[in-house]
Formats: C-alpha cells, structure tokens, sequence
C-alpha cells in the first residue's frame, strides 16, 4: 500500500521484483509482468528488462505519441461495418526520461455508431518475433480479466476484511 498522494509507480520496482522472485521460486519459472498506464517509467522498464521479465504496459497519452498515432488514424474508405474493427501497428518510441527506445503497438479501433476511432498505446518488452502485436493486445487485455475476478474476491472479502463499521444493508 502507498499514500495517495504519491505517484502510481511509487514502491513498484521493489515489490514487483520481490513478488516475481517468489512466483518464480513457487510456482513457475517465467514470469511476465501487465501493467496500466501508472506504472511504465524508466526504472522500472530498465530493471524487468535487466532481470529478463517481459512485460507489456499501457502508454499514456501525450503529443509526442499522438503525433506518431497521426498517420493511422484515418478510417477506411467506404461505410463503416456493424462489427468493430480493430488495427495494430509497430511503432518505435522513446519517452524523454527513457534511456533507450522501446517497441511499441499503436491500437486503433472502430467501434459501430462512433464517429472517431479510438486509440491507445502499449509498450512491450516482448520482441515481435516472439509475441506478435494480436497476441501482445490479447495478453494485456487478460489483465482486465484478472481485475474482474480479484474484485470479486474483494467484494466477498471486504465485509470480513474492514477494521471500519459499515452501515447493514
């Protein structure tokens, strides 16, 4: 746990490095790390990239991004479909407080009934031969799967967890 008035990222290094250690020791040998947007800063990229942890993390958003996002941004000629359509590109990118580039995957889909396409970024240490852009954006997007189910947990869990008194329902 960290205070909130501290960044996301605040602390990751040293617990996601003592986790991985244990997963690994525990139970499997390789561990790849999903992470939001809140946590892809240098230190930590460097270091899962210096103890070979692939890992894939959301971008956000800034101008520098956007302007590499430009070019693809144009939907196609001709009506839209009813189903939503999605594309990847690979893209090479280095944030200013980063020491090196990294691969990223620019994802740009169109959803029915939506006038602008929407887009966003991951960053990944996984090399394209070894994990393509379809199957990286499968992979993040297990995180989210992961979050659904810990919320479960958490809502069965938080009655008998809170040291506060809450109101009967």
């Amino acid at each position: 746990l960290r205070a909130g008035n501290v960044h996301t990222a605040t602390g990751a290094e040293a617990f996601l490095h003592e986790l991985i250690e244990r997963v690994e020791a525990q139970i499997c040998q390789v561990v790849a790390v999903r992470m939001d947007a809140g946590f892809p800063e240098e230190g930590l990229l460097a270091s899962l990239e210096g103890r070979g942890t692939p890992y894939v993390a959301r971008l956000k958003s800034n101008p520098a991004l956007e302007r590499l996002a430009q070019p693809y941004l144009r939907r196609p000629p001709g009506r839209p479909p009813a189903e939503p359509r999605t594309w990847l590109y690979e893209l090479s990118y280095q944030a200013e407080s980063w020491e090196q580039p990294r691969r990223v995957v620019l994802v740009v889909q169109e959803r029915p009934g939506e006038l602008f396409l929407h887009h966003f970024f991951l960053v990944t240490s996984f090399p394209a031969a070894e994990k393509a852009a379809e199957p990286l954006l499968e992979f993040y997007r297990e995180r989210g799967n992961a979050e659904s189910v810990i919320g479960e947990l958490k809502s069965v869990l938080e009655p008998a967890l809170s040291s506060a008194a809450r109101p009967k329902e």
